[in-house]
């Protein structure tokens, strides 16, 4: 039976009565404010049998972010689970392997954020997560690699950002057969878009003060 709904590429949060449209295949962001969210709201949080009337759903149609569905994926909330931070602790000096395994990873960081799509890095990072190798010392080799991606902002152009900065970190993990939560949160008035790393409820590349004020979109 067809329904509609969102297409499965487009993510949602619900922001102080707003709701924020995340399109996963060309990295942009739609925002419906909360006087036009109410009327819509449930056109878009489910699988609905009637394809909604509203005005806006056309024009959420006519941009590929609406339609008729295959399949339904009811909507849940991405929790934000971060309860604490590694930004206080002291930072380890880089060796030559370090700065050669950190380059690397920045090439390929490079590569993905220049030929890739949000739908794609997250697929890859959830796949790399099922992969990762669980042991005692995991949480350890998580927070050293974390604090040497910190250390790598100054030698990467735009390593800063918390874009390339997240991606840097994950592909630095990957080279060493570990994985990451990687959150995406949003804000409205001012609108804003970020990410960040997590791991096991520690934020690996931001702080808990900054990271509260956005709410999760999506998550790996």
């Amino acid at each position: 039976m067809m329904r509609y709904g969102l297409k499965p590429h487009v993510l949602l949060a619900e922001v102080d009565g707003d709701l924020v449209l995340m399109d996963t295949e060309r990295n942009q962001y739609f925002c419906i404010a909360r006087d036009a969210a109410g009327t819509v709201r449930g056109d878009l949080v489910g699988g609905n049998l009637f394809r909604g009337d509203a005005s806006l759903i056309d024009e959420l149609e006519q941009a590929g972010l609406y339609g008729a569905l295959e399949c339904v994926t009811p909507y849940r909330a991405v929790p934000q689970i971060a309860h604490t931070e590694i930004f206080g602790d002291p930072p380890q000096r880089l060796g030559l392997v370090d700065v050669f395994v950190l380059a690397w990873a920045a090439g390929r960081a490079w590569l993905r954020l220049h030929t890739g799509r949000p739908s794609g890095w997250l697929r890859t990072a959830n796949r790399r997560n099922r992969r990762a190798r669980a042991t005692e010392t995991a949480r350890d080799r998580v927070h050293a690699l974390a604090r040497q991606a910190y250390l790598a902002r100054a030698l990467f152009p735009g390593a800063a950002r918390c874009l390339p900065n997240s991606m840097l970190l994950l592909e630095l993990l990957a080279l060493n057969g570990l994985g990451a939560r990687w959150v995406f949160g949003v804000r409205t008035f001012p609108f804003e878009a970020h990410c960040w790393v997590e791991h096991e409820g520690v934020i690996l590349n931001d702080t808990i003060d900054h990271v509260r004020w956005y709410t999760p979109i999506a998550a790996t």
